[in-house]
């Protein structure tokens, strides 16, 4: 995680991988968080490079938002996967996707935070500048 010099995390200092196979929704994002402050930004269209992305040596990253919905694999395989790399990943997952049993899944499989789609511009920044501070009280 990349700090500035007073140790507090804030939006500049995010690294944040944004993966979904919607290049619309790719870019929705992207915006919403470059309009908070977020500039480190990558994004990947499928979970296949977002883990090559996370591997590499030269990168780290503090915040994954990624779609559940994709081929090949699915957000949920993409959350295992890094969580077996990097334990204590930040991650929120994206979906239409909307009974209790769905959230649920995505809770006990460890994402952070669950954000429906379509994505409200003013909620979705309001989760992100949440994350920013718990990750600084902690």
């Amino acid at each position: 995680m990349s700090e500035n010099i007073s140790g507090t995390l804030t939006p500049n200092d995010l690294s944040v991988m944004i993966i979904d196979d919607d290049e619309d929704i790719l870019s929705v994002v992207e915006a919403l968080l470059i309009d908070i402050g977020v500039t480190q930004i990558v994004k990947a269209s499928d979970g296949a490079s977002a883990l090559q992305y996370f591997d590499q040596k030269d990168r780290s990253f503090d915040l994954i938002i990624c779609d559940w919905m994709m081929p090949q694999e699915s957000g949920l395989d993409v959350l295992r996967k890094m969580r077996e790399r990097k334990p204590n990943i930040q991650f929120i997952m994206l979906t239409r996707k909307t009974e209790q049993q769905d959230i649920a899944t995505a809770i006990d499989s460890g994402t952070d935070m669950y954000i429906k789609k379509p994505i409200s511009a003013e909620s979705f920044q309001e989760r992100i500048r949440y994350f920013l501070t718990t990750r600084n009280s902690s």
